[in-house]
């Protein structure tokens, strides 16, 4: 594999928390699929989790798919056009905000999420609305955003009034909430002595998806998801304490965005609770305004939850959850080339009525499965 491909830099910042809050990318051209692979995992203070469509009038917004919890917190979403973003602290900085004017609002990380996903038909719309609000010195507290649509990719670190963007080339790379990027040195308040969890999380993630990449192969939905399960247990490497699925993990999403028919054939792949303990059930974007009501409440995530306290730290993932999802993805592959078949036939309605009704079973499928291993 080509060093090139990886993105090690040294971090600049320290950790907000000691959550896992852990972003990755993966470039059409190393994806097995073709298509762009963009993964969020989050840990945060225990919320009622939730996938939400956010279907707003005409004129108002672009219609799309977030997750965070019922209040309507969002850290990751996708909108009608493919334009996936997610969401992560940075670090402390001594940066303030200015006080709003008239009219005006402060955005927090869930607020820049947001604005991304329902004003931007492009990864690049969605950088330039973020520079517009951090030039007005808006940006509540410290984040990085990764924004990436099915030709480009871009990060974003951004204070109350710095901002850096990166054009992402690279096959693959991985952020978690570290500075990372030229000039947003001036906003960090302190160097981290040392490695520290964050940056060993990374290194995690960064291994575990250069070997998926061995001999130049490229990187499966399957295989990306076996990465995002990692757990300290499984890191056989002293001095390595933290990974992307460690006890604080609480969701994660990966989304995979298609280059040709993006708001229909592109999809989310949702673990609705602990990725180690939960099927990742996979969410077509066509299905936007026909989400199955099972999705919006907790029931997923208390299931997950409830197996994790049952389970040793250092418990495999259980096969009957791979062999699961191995046949979820084969669907759905399979449903998505008759639906490619009938949108190249213009029959949209068709072709969306396909993705929903598989939805539907496979929902209600997953949820049997997780009460059932309750």
């Amino acid at each position: 594999m080509n060093t090139r491909d990886l993105l090690f830099t040294a971090a600049l910042g320290a950790a907000l928390t000691a959550s896992a809050d852990t972003s990755w990318l993966i470039r059409p051209y190393a994806s097995a699929s073709g298509r762009t692979q963009l993964f969020a995992s989050r840990a945060d203070k225990p919320r009622p989790l939730a996938v939400r469509a956010v279907l707003p009038p005409k004129g108002k917004g672009y219609k799309s798919l977030r997750f965070g919890d019922k209040s309507g917190f969002t850290y990751a979403g996708i909108n009608e056009f493919g334009v996936a973003a997610t969401f992560s602290g940075a670090g402390p900085t001594g940066d303030k905000p200015n006080a709003p004017k008239k009219g005006e609002r402060l955005y927090p990380g869930n607020a820049a999420v947001d604005l991304v996903l329902r004003s931007s038909k492009s990864a690049k719309q969605g950088v330039e609305a973020l520079r517009k609000v951090a030039r007005r010195g808006l940006i509540e507290h410290s984040m990085i955003i990764l924004i990436a649509d099915a030709k480009q990719a871009f990060v974003v670190e951004a204070a109350a009034r710095h901002i850096a963007v990166y054009e992402l080339s690279l096959a693959y790379t991985v952020h978690t909430h570290q500075w990372k990027l030229p000039g947003m040195e001036d906003a960090s308040m302190r160097i981290p002595i040392g490695e520290n969890t964050n940056a060993q999380r990374e290194w995690v993630a960064a291994t575990g998806l250069a070997k998926a990449r061995k001999n130049d192969r490229k990187i499966s939905v399957a295989e990306a998801i076996a990465v995002s399960r990692l757990n300290p247990a499984d890191v056989k490497r002293e001095g390595i304490r933290s990974a992307p699925s460690g006890d604080a993990a609480l969701d994660a999403c990966l989304f995979e965005i298609d280059p040709k028919y993006p708001g229909m054939l592109s999809c989310v792949y949702a673990a609705i609770g602990p990725q180690r303990h939960t099927v990742y059930l996979p969410i077509p974007l066509a299905a936007l305004g026909a989400l199955p009501a099972e999705l919006a409440d907790a029931q997923w995530a208390e299931f997950g939850n409830s197996l994790r306290k049952k389970s040793s730290p250092d418990a495999p993932v259980a096969s009957e959850i791979i062999d699961l999802e191995k046949c979820l993805y084969q669907e759905l592959n399979d449903i998505r080339f008759k639906a490619a078949q009938l949108l190249a036939e213009k029959k949209t309605a068709e072709a969306r009525q396909l993705l929903i009704d598989m939805l539907q079973r496979q929902s209600q499928e997953v949820l049997k499965f997780m009460r059932e291993r309750r």
